[in-house]
């Protein structure tokens, strides 16, 4: 997929059974609205592929359990992305010694100011990320913290 220079939209919208997707997306460097990701554990699939891409509009980011460094998060400079709607997906699978690690990695996953919609799954902290206090977020209208 790499090859496929000009891209510019990648739908993957009811992919239900999608369970990975080709390597070193980040190489797309005239994407602009990716509807999905799906965060991989080795290189080319981690969550700082993200970084170089100029995205806009949706994106629904699923098994954000995966994350393994906040490096990784910093590298998908989630804050400078255009983003009217994101959604973080976490899978139900949790291990014990990455529970710690997951916290940091949403405290660290903060969305654009202009996002408007923001859904996350799977969340079980006992308090919010603290960029939810920022008043930055003028334009958020519709927030979920589910499970």
């Amino acid at each position: 997929m790499v090859r496929l220079k000009a891209l510019q939209e990648l739908s993957l919208r009811n992919c239900r059974s999608l369970s990975r997707l080709s390597p070193y997306v980040g190489k797309l460097s005239f994407l602009r609205n990716l509807s999905t990701y799906l965060v991989g554990e080795e290189r080319g699939f981690l969550l700082e592929e993200l970084g170089p891409l100029k995205l806009k509009r949706d994106l629904h980011i699923k098994h954000t359990e995966r994350v393994k460094s906040v490096n990784d998060v910093e590298e998908a400079n989630m804050s400078c992305k255009q983003l009217n709607k994101l959604t973080l997906t976490r899978g139900r699978f949790r291990e014990g010694k990455l529970e710690g690690n997951y916290k940091k990695v949403l405290e660290v996953l903060q969305p654009c100011n202009e996002t408007q919609s923001l859904r996350v799954e799977g969340y079980d902290g006992a308090r919010y990320p603290e960029w939810m206090s920022c008043s930055s977020f003028r334009y958020l209208t519709y927030l979920v913290f589910w499970d």
